[in-house]
């Protein structure tokens, strides 16, 4: 039976990995584990926005639920237009409701473990920038895992990388190995100024989040962002972004393109956690080498 955070749910993260091993066991989602592989892009970082010289590597995995997918993405998010009756997942697949404004779900083909959609209860399009309801929803999901860091990634128009049905937010683990880490928890950010890394192969903008950060910041500072990402995009004919949060920081990536078929990018291969179904697939993108196709997808630091 699906908790509710803040009712009756004392613990939303141990109750939401035992659902999950048990669905895995039973059948109903596809995981399996699978080990990253690193790669350095050779992107070297001396630079005083980040606290050590650090080497950008790429975390490859080649999951089992690539492998034997149709369609990764649930169908109940996945549609391009409204459903004549929105019903969500099967109730089996439901984590928790987040309040009365949004469902907390499993993925069907897991790549992490776990890996969740969030997602608002009425339809909305993931052509609508994320409200106050949704990034609050998140946030207190964030909260909820205080032993399993979550990321929460949002993927905003058509060259952002991800499905354009009912608007759903991402959610799953951080990287845990301890030389592969995400560029902003390296950077040396500030609670109310805008920090660029300008020597990632794309534009992006980032704001340190807290333990204090009110509904009210997170809303002011997810705006400002968004509206940094969506002005580079100013002369292009189609806005589309991604938006990486945890609990230290929310960050926006401005996107131009989505990628070459069947190397399609969204938020989290854009920072370097790259999914694939096959090691063809992870060759072609080593062949390509990562940075050089990262930087295709964003807009360039020298460009606005």
């Amino acid at each position: 039976m699906a908790g509710e955070i803040g009712t009756s749910t004392p613990d939303l993260e141990d109750a939401t990995l035992a659902k999950f091993d048990n669905l895995v066991a039973t059948g109903k989602i596809i995981w399996g584990p699978s080990d990253p592989e690193y790669r350095d892009t050779g992107l070297i970082y001396e630079i005083g926005l980040l606290e050590n010289s650090y080497e950008f590597p790429v975390e490859f995995r080649v999951a089992p639920a690539f492998s034997n997918r149709l369609d990764p993405i649930p169908s109940y998010v996945a549609g391009n237009s409204k459903p004549a009756l929105f019903t969500g997942p099967d109730p089996a697949l439901v984590a928790a409701r987040i309040g009365e404004t949004h469902t907390l779900a499993f993925f069907k083909c897991c790549v992490p473990r776990p890996h969740l959609v969030l997602y608002p209860n009425q339809f909305e399009g993931q052509s609508a920038n994320l409200t106050e309801q949704d990034l609050h929803a998140a946030w207190q999901v964030l909260k909820a895992f205080p032993r399993t860091p979550l990321m929460m990634i949002y993927n905003y128009g058509s060259a952002s990388g991800g499905p354009q049905g009912h608007k759903h937010m991402e959610m799953f683990p951080k990287p845990g190995h301890s030389g592969f880490k995400l560029f902003p928890d390296l950077a040396s950010l500030k609670q109310r100024d805008v920090v660029s890394v300008p020597t990632m192969p794309y534009k992006n903008y980032i704001i340190a989040l807290s333990a204090q950060t009110s509904p009210e910041d997170l809303v002011q500072k997810y705006n400002t962002i968004v509206s940094l990402a969506t002005h580079d995009l100013l002369f292009h004919r189609r806005t589309s972004y991604n938006v990486v949060m945890t609990k230290d920081w929310i960050m926006a990536i401005a996107r131009k393109y989505i990628g070459h078929p069947g190397l399609e990018v969204d938020a989290a291969g854009m920072i370097g956690m790259v999914w694939v179904g096959s090691e063809e697939e992870k060759e072609a993108w080593i062949e390509i080498g990562p940075t050089n196709y990262l930087g295709l997808l964003g807009i360039p630091p020298e460009f606005v």
